[in-house]
């Protein structure tokens, strides 16, 4: 990962500037000190220079040292930590900061004793590839903590098939910055529209988005309210797992945006704004067409076609919840019984990216316009005002709307929900210090 400036412009979400100047944070004095039989393993180190996010791996099968040369093992076996790690830590030359590490439960049958720690400090204006926040009683709570991850198997709680990720914990996926075309033609996608003009668009910023779609009760935990609607007839109640929906943008997100980053103070968005410090956001068409497409150009993010609006497609049941599958019989296009579900049942996409077909419509930060062009553009933003938002993605009584290139206006539908992202405030930086 390209290392990051350390000197970084912030912009709050009221216009004003702060500077804000990461030092480089430096890591010694790593030791190691399995406890009795090496079940439970205390790391111990320094941090000094600037705040980090600590992430730590572990080596093993290696010649003895200094001539180390160890083996990873893998993320999932190093995921019950404690104390100070997986978080922003703060500089001390004069206390060691102290890790536990359940080996026992982690690494079961396996001699700790021979192990040895590979930490990483990850820059607050360079995070790691995971971040995720906890929002369990955030109402309540004044402050919201942030927890960083290199990869996803690196998650605790047996990572993202546990509840957990789609109640109190809301995961994101950093996505670096790069180029691609977004739109369709009837040549890649026989089911193109005249919405989806077919363009280059280059995004120069990484970003984060979620993993999963926000659901009802990461919404609930956020702003004690229940807006759904949307019920299953069948009495099974999965239903806070499932996507939040029936919300409009002026409760997300509001604001007027492009003209202004500002987010009026009764919105979700805003509320994760001030209680983290860090510019969440809906994001913009074009970032989340990138991230839907994880590198694909076809009207499925698994690389292939969608070959019928007129009954089950073949290609696109194991990715997306649509009107042909979301009902009680699959196949069977019932308005009666379709629903949206759980999220995270459906294949991801190449990123790990969940639902982004199907299910809910996601409202994202542009305003609609017909026509996009065709010239390649940088950054898009889309028109300064116009009468509505965008949706894409399509949702569960979707027959072509569950599509990669998918657009339209807001208007009409009942199952719009949405996906978190986080943005830098400027380029490269993440966080915002006073």
């Amino acid at each position: 990962m390209t290392r990051i400036a350390k000197t970084r412009l912030c912009a709050l979400a009221c216009a004003c500037l702060t500077s804000a100047v990461w030092a480089d944070p430096v890591i010694s004095n790593i030791r190691m000190v399995p406890r009795q039989n090496a079940y439970t393993v205390d790391v111990y180190y320094t941090l000094t220079g600037g705040s980090a996010y600590i992430t730590l791996a572990v080596e093993t099968n290696a010649a003895v040292a200094p001539a180390w040369s160890g083996v990873k093992i893998p993320d999932r076996h190093v995921t019950r930590l404690t104390d100070d790690v997986a978080r922003l830590i703060g500089p001390d030359a004069e206390n060691e900061k102290h890790i536990v590490w359940n080996a026992g439960e982690d690494w079961p049958g396996q001699n700790a004793a021979e192990a040895r720690p590979k930490l990483s400090a990850w820059s607050p204006d360079n995070p790691p590839l995971y971040l995720v926040l906890d929002v369990g009683g955030a109402f309540w709570t004044n402050t919201l903590s942030l927890m960083a991850y290199t990869s996803e198997e690196a998650l605790p709680y047996g990572g993202l098939s546990n509840d957990v990720y789609r109640s109190d914990l809301l995961v994101l996926r950093r996505i670096a910055a790069g180029s691609f075309w977004m739109g369709a033609t009837t040549a890649i996608d026989v089911f193109a529209q005249p919405n989806e003009k077919w363009h280059q668009v280059t995004l120069t910023n990484d970003f984060y988005i979620g993993v999963f779609e926000v659901t009802q009760n990461q919404w609930r935990r956020v702003m004690d309210t229940a807006p759904s609607g949307n019920v299953n007839s069948s009495g099974t109640y999965d239903m806070p797992l499932r996507p939040v929906e029936q919300v409009a943008f002026s409760v997300i997100r509001g604001g007027d945006w492009p003209v202004s980053d500002v987010t009026p103070s009764s919105t979700f968005v805003n509320a994760l704004r001030r209680k983290t410090g860090m510019r969440f956001d809906l994001p913009t068409e074009a970032q989340w067409e990138y991230a839907c497409r994880a590198g694909t150009q076809t009207a499925l993010y698994n690389g292939l076609p969608l070959t019928t609006t007129s009954a089950l497609c073949p290609n696109r049941f194991p990715l997306a919840w649509d009107a042909f599958s979301s009902g009680t019989v699959i196949g069977v296009n019932d308005p009666a019984t379709r629903r949206h579900h759980r999220v995270g049942e459906k294949q991801p996409n190449a990123w790990g990216l969940y639902d982004m077909l199907g299910n809910v419509n996601e409202i994202v930060r542009d305003w609609y316009q017909a026509d996009l062009g065709s010239a390649a553009v940088v950054e898009p933003v889309g028109p300064s005002t116009a009468t509505y938002r965008i949706r894409k993605g399509g949702a569960y009584d979707g027959q072509r709307d569950p599509r990669a290139a998918y657009r339209m206006d807001v208007s009409q539908s009942p199952s719009i929900g949405f996906r978190l992202a986080l943005v830098p405030w400027a380029e490269g930086a993440w966080a915002w210090t006073e």
